[in-house]
């Protein structure tokens, strides 16, 4: 009489029936699949900071996948995998004596020089799977031999000597010689290289460094012999100016009183002939043609009573001149 639908055999449960008649035991249930999964979920995800890019490396399978994630933030990779991270940044690569990692080499002319340097490359990011799959992942050992022997042998070129007065161009001659076996090897560029010191054997520095004084010295003197012959060559503009200019005054005092005397012989030659032909006419018109004394006569009375008016001078009169001069002296 009853509904077989609603039969069921003994001993089966549902999941409702198991719930309530043990609760604990399905909240378990439900946790061991939700949880691993949420985990699992979340350990699929990898974030990239904006200074690096990164490769996809399955780490079950051991493979790398080619395409290079170069924008920050979260990328969903799947569970078993990771990033191979690169910089995007400027790295160092340095050679100090703080580190114990001082490069060691010989000059062109066989003497030992320890240098101690670094240098800023850079990753072509574009070329960070190549690089992977080229070194495996031991890109900076290898970076680090090939910059040794790269600065190994650029040194080489050069003199000690050099080392001291061109530390500058050998520089550049290293960061340009590393920079073309980085792009062609690496897959990387130098952007800079600095020198920062230098060891040679201490003779050597010694000779050098007293030398480099000697030249000093001699190029203090060379400077100062310069400027002492700017010094003359000033004072003498300044005396050629002066002796132009005193000839110049001497000259134009010249002129002036060869002028001035000009004018007065001129004046003189003008009063004289003035003067003689005023006696010329007091000759001719007083009658004193023949006789020349009395126009003489006349003349020197004529000057003794300008010298009176002048002088306000007394005269003897009746006394003749020859008696007056016999007195004087």
């Amino acid at each position: 009489s009853h509904c077989r639908c609603c039969l069921r055999p003994a001993g089966q449960t549902t999941m409702a029936n198991l719930v309530a008649e043990n609760p604990c035991a399905a909240l378990t249930v439900v946790l061991a699949v939700i949880v691993p999964s949420v985990v699992m979920t979340c350990m699929s995800f990898h974030r990239l900071h904006t200074t690096e890019v990164g490769l996809d490396y399955n780490t079950f399978w051991e493979r790398v996948d080619k395409t290079v994630y170069d924008t920050p933030g979260l990328h969903f990779l799947g569970l078993p995998h990771r990033f191979i991270r690169f910089p995007k940044v400027v790295q160092t690569m340095q050679y100090n004596e703080e580190d114990h990692d001082i490069l060691h080499t010989r000059t062109s002319d066989g003497l030992p020089v320890t240098l101690g340097l670094s240098f800023q490359f850079r990753y072509d990011t574009a070329k960070v799977y190549d690089l992977y799959m080229t070194f495996g992942g031991k890109h900076l050992q290898v970076m680090d031999n090939e910059a040794r022997a790269v600065i190994a042998n650029v040194a080489c070129n050069y003199t000690a000597y050099k080392f001291f007065s061109e530390k500058q161009s050998i520089a550049l001659a290293m960061q340009t010689t590393l920079n073309r076996d980085f792009v062609t090897k690496m897959f990387a560029s130098v952007d800079a290289l600095q020198i920062e010191s230098i060891e040679l054997p201490w003779e050597f520095q010694n000779a050098i460094l007293e030398s480099i004084k000697v030249k000093q010295n001699i190029l203090a003197q060379t400077k100062y012999r310069e400027n002492m012959d700017v010094t003359f060559a000033q004072d003498l503009m300044v005396a050629e100016n002066n002796k132009n200019q005193t000839v110049t005054i001497a000259h134009g005092g010249a002129q002036q009183v060869m002028q001035e005397a000009m004018a007065e012989a001129v004046i003189t030659n003008a009063t004289v002939d003035a003067q003689i032909q005023a006696y010329g006419r007091v000759r001719s018109e007083l009658g004193f043609e023949d006789d020349s004394d009395q126009l003489l006569r006349y003349i020197w009375w004529e000057s003794q009573k300008q010298m009176g008016r002048e002088s306000q001078a007394n005269y003897l009169v009746g006394v003749s001149q020859a008696t007056v001069m016999k007195g004087r002296f």
